[in-house]
């Protein structure tokens, strides 16, 4: 039989609970409101501030350079949180439905982005990608619909939406237009890239376009034309467009019924083949 290593703690006068040698921070009280980290943690840990409902602020020292994943998860309330230097990379879900957070600056660090670290950060109004990013995991700000500030060479943003630098994929976008047409060339449409895309009317998916992946254009509720202008390949369908009750026609090419039929295996009759 396996014995769980005790973990010896210490916490200090606000409820807040590290490990004995101070270098791990481990959890908080969920009435917590406002948190200096001490001096000298070198790690956050996975959802140590998790529900922390009433949290506002909170003043993390330079000595950290880990963070995990979901570190913040669900705290509504935080508006107010700086990410140290030489911290490179911020977890899945890091922030993930904190939306109070307006303001957020990523240090020149950090290297990956990963999946919904920013998840639901409705107040959130730009975020600066820095020079220093390598990697943008999925789609890691749906739901934010805020402003990108891109200084990755990795990375363009065109017509408010975020791509690869070899345009091979778009990953977000945050266009408040009512017509949107994804790049030329562009051959993935990404995780939840149109999530929130309130103001979306009308998509047009040029040639070029072979994947649509999951959620790709979930929770556009304006969205009534998808015009298809070449013949995607994959379509991974768990709810990616057909829960948008607004949508009146999906126009694909001329002599590919029987294709997308196949492909998108949704509500065929909202399919139609444009004879022009």
């Amino acid at each position: 039989m396996e014995l769980k290593k005790i973990v010896e703690t210490f916490k200090n006068k606000d409820g807040v609970i590290y490990t004995s040698d101070r270098k791990i921070l481990i959890g908080a009280p969920k009435n917590l409101k406002n948190c200096q980290i001490l001096e000298g943690t070198e790690k956050i840990g996975r959802k140590a501030f998790m529900d922390c409902r009433s949290l506002k602020e909170v003043i993390i020292p330079q000595t950290v350079k880990t963070i995990c994943s979901d570190a913040f998860i669900n705290c509504s309330s935080l508006y107010k949180v700086n990410i140290p230097q030489g911290i490179t990379v911020l977890e899945k879900g890091l922030f993930f439905d904190c939306h109070s957070l307006s303001e957020i600056m990523i240090p020149d660090s950090v290297e990956n982005i990963c999946s919904a670290a920013f998840f639901a950060c409705t107040s959130l109004r730009q975020i600066v990608i820095p020079a220093s990013v390598k990697n943008v995991q999925d789609n890691p700000f749906y739901r934010c619909h805020c402003n990108i500030d891109n200084r990755s060479d990795q990375y363009s943003v065109i017509d408010s939406a975020l791509y690869t630098k070899d345009m091979n994929k778009i990953i977000y976008c945050f266009s408040d237009e009512e017509l949107f047409k994804v790049a030329d060339g562009t051959k993935i449409i990404g995780d939840n890239c149109f999530c929130g895309c309130s103001n979306l009317h009308q998509l047009t998916v040029p040639e070029s376009v072979e994947e649509l992946e999951m959620f790709a254009l979930d929770e556009c509720p304006s969205l009534e034309w998808l015009i298809f202008l070449g013949k995607i390949r994959t379509a991974h369908l768990d709810g990616w467009f057909f829960d948008n009750d607004n949508l009146h026609q999906i126009i694909i090419p001329k002599g590919t019924m029987e294709h997308y039929q196949c492909v998108l295996n949704g509500d065929r009759d909202l399919l139609v083949e444009d004879n022009q």
